[in-house]
């Protein structure tokens, strides 16, 4: 048996001994919590704090810095409840605020949050709101060569004008908050995003509006009344973009009865034939009178609600036995009363 050491009062890094409390030590880290430790691990020296340190990130002083409305005048003594430094902060608006670094340099806080309250964004709904999900979609577009669609926007030099590039704010001032169903749309679909470009429209207006100013002059090939399939063609329901009708949309009866909006070159390809009604019917091959070693089959079972086709047989013993098409046809041959492959 080992000898005990007492080490009470000894010091391991940032922790002070207390007291044993077998088999652990209970120890005071410098941050003011106390903690258990095994004797090994404090003098081994893999543990020498509470666990604080382990997540103490180097500090990136932001002093002098400005993040939107805020400049960094100084680094607050205390940390966050993540250990991440805090920095105290005056916005243009003549507030103080304290925020955390990583919501500075990510772009999160802007400001003191005059401009989550000033437009009617609440604190919590600003970053998700509609209005500056659209903001920061029509800025992405338009200068970052990464986004998927800045070949069609910036990548021909449409532009966002420089008020509404650098604040939210402006923007929102000019175009309000964006109303449920619809989307940013530019008048002139050449001229770059300013106030007197730009107004929110419903997505079938704006197709209709794409469509007048890529060529005024395309009409899309009419099949209204036609019939493809089990659908019937009522309408026209958007008008397709550019100079062929690949976009260009028909409302449709199906013979069920439901009504969809399908576009009309997959009705004259044959691509859409149903609504979908039709999609998952099976066609089962019809089987009666065929024989199949010992069985009969007499006529298909309606009371299998299964996807797969049953078949109501008789077998040559004299009982009646509901078997599924594909297994007839992969070599069952009775009721269970003789061999499955006999000749």
């Amino acid at each position: 048996m080992s000898n005990f050491i007492d080490i009470t009062g000894q010091i391991f890094g940032e922790l002070t001994v207390l007291q044993f409390d077998s088999p652990y030590w209970i120890c005071n880290c410098n941050c003011g919590k106390s903690t258990k430790v095994r004797s090994q691990a404090l003098r081994t020296g893999s543990i020498k704090s509470c666990g604080c340190k382990r997540y103490q990130r180097r500090a990136v002083d932001l002093t002098g810095q400005r993040f939107g409305k805020l400049s960094v005048i100084c680094r607050r003594g205390e940390n966050d409840k993540f250990n991440g430094p805090v920095f105290v902060c005056k916005c243009d608006c003549g507030s103080t605020a304290e925020i955390g670094s990583s919501n500075l340099r990510d772009g999160t806080t802007k400001s003191c949050g005059c401009l989550k309250t000033k437009h009617g964004h609440s604190s919590h709904d600003f970053p998700n709101s509609p209005t500056y999900i659209t903001w920061a979609g029509m800025k992405a577009r338009c200068n970052n060569p990464d986004a998927t669609s800045y070949d069609i926007y910036g990548g021909r030099g449409i532009l966002v004008c420089q008020r509404w590039n650098d604040d939210f704010s402006h923007f929102f001032a000019d175009m309000g908050k964006r109303p449920e169903g619809t989307t940013l749309d530019r008048v002139n679909n050449n001229g770059r995003y300013e106030p007197s470009n730009c107004r929110w429209v419903t997505q079938k207006d704006q197709f209709t509006n794409s469509s007048s100013k890529t060529n005024k002059h395309f009409q899309p090939t009419d099949v209204q009344g036609q019939k493809f399939g089990q659908l019937t063609v009522i309408s026209i329901d958007i008008i397709g973009n550019g100079t062929s009708d690949r976009a260009t949309y028909w409302n449709c009866l199906c013979e069920c009865g439901k009504t969809i909006s399908t576009r009309g070159t997959s009705l004259r390809s044959g691509h859409a034939q149903s609504c979908g009604c039709s999609k998952n019917k099976s066609k089962a091959s019809d089987l009666a009178g065929q024989r199949f070693g010992m069985l009969i089959v007499i006529s298909r079972d309606k009371t299998k609600k299964n996807r797969a086709a049953y078949w109501s047989c008789k077998c040559d013993c004299g009982k009646i036995k509901s078997v599924r098409g594909g297994q007839l046809r992969s070599g069952q041959k009775s009721c269970g009363c003789g061999p499955r492959n006999c000749s």
